[in-house]
């Protein structure tokens, strides 16, 4: 297959994928693909240092893109390919060695790998029936964490070795309304409420269970919020309702603070998911098919964005998560 029909080919699956991401959460420029997760851990941080390692981006096709990350935060060449196992995907993590990514159109979520010099290869898991239309996916410890269209997180275990199983999706007493993006810390679970423009904080059991559930508005600076991450005990959040980027501070109790909002109607285009690395933060623009690189100031605040177009490796990007070079 040359390069024309290789591009035509993914832009089918992509045109598949979107629509079925159209019947699963609206918003007003598209459908809305998942967020991403992060493993960043809730305790106090030194200042933050942006590392070179990888970016790797879920898309449309069915495809995974990876792009190289600088040491100074830019953004190198990228290249993609298409991942058998992938139908729809959603969200990324990754940890020990993986990359999790959530599976609208199967019900399911893939454990996936990457060599250097290779193709991915993926496993997927159907959740014994926990999973419904999965958005969002994140991994802590032995669990992991996936956002479902029915208004639940599911939370599975053996995420530490690859092989998920033992998936439950319990009631969640009203704390998720169009739950999307998802991201875990040690000590908490954080959900992007799309439909009613909030964040859930839910404290992590030993058990890799959920409880104590509350919703903040974040002093409204929410709007159909979608991408989340946590970084230098900030949590940051992308808007896809008026393109821009909330950030706040996290309490001792782990509930969001004080928080600030970032528009920018140039640089982000249905901003749907979002990763950190040091002093700059990784955004997804569905609309475009772009990738923004934005500026995280001092107080810990989206500063700029710089969206630049990564040819026909991004079709409808989603999830993405950056994982640093091993030191």
């Amino acid at each position: 297959m040359n390069n024309k029909q290789s591009t035509n080919a993914r832009r089918r699956h992509a045109s598949f994928a979107r629509a079925t991401l159209g019947a699963s959460v609206a918003f007003a420029l598209a459908a809305t693909l998942a967020a991403c997760g992060s493993d960043n851990t809730n305790a106090v941080v030194d200042a933050p240092v942006t590392r070179a390692g990888t970016l790797t981006i879920t898309n449309g096709d069915g495809s995974l893109a990876s792009c190289t990350v600088n040491k100074d935060g830019t953004v190198g060449g990228c290249v993609a390919q298409i991942a058998a196992g992938l139908s729809a995907p959603g969200s990324i993590d990754a940890a020990n060695g993986r990359f999790y990514v959530s599976n609208l159109g199967t019900h399911t979520v893939a454990a996936c790998t990457w060599p250097n010099s290779g193709t991915p290869a993926c496993t997927t898991f159907a959740g014994n029936g926990a999973l419904n239309r999965p958005m969002g996916v994140a991994v802590s410890g032995s669990y992991v964490y996936l956002t479902n269209a029915n208004n639940t997180v599911a939370v599975c275990s053996g995420a530490d070795s690859g092989q998920l199983n033992g998936c439950k999706a319990p009631a969640a007493n009203g704390s998720f309304n169009g739950p999307v993006g998802v991201v875990a810390d040690a000590k908490y679970v954080y959900v992007a409420n799309q439909q009613n423009d909030t964040v859930a904080t839910c404290s992590i059991g030993s058990d890799g269970s959920l409880s104590g559930c509350t919703t903040s508005d974040g002093g409204k600076t929410f709007n159909a919020p979608t991408g989340i991450t946590v970084a230098n005990k900030r949590l940051f959040v992308t808007n896809t309702g008026d393109n821009s980027i909330t950030s706040c501070a996290i309490g001792n109790d782990g509930t969001p603070g004080a928080c600030t909002k970032t528009q920018d109607t140039t640089n982000l285009a249905a901003p749907i998911d979002i990763s950190v690395n040091g002093t700059t933060a990784y955004v997804t623009n569905l609309a475009n098919n772009s990738l923004a690189a934005c500026s995280i100031n001092a107080s810990g605040v989206i500063a700029s964005c710089v969206a630049g177009s990564a040819g026909n490796t991004m079709m409808y990007p989603a999830g993405i998560i950056f994982v640093a070079n091993a030191s």
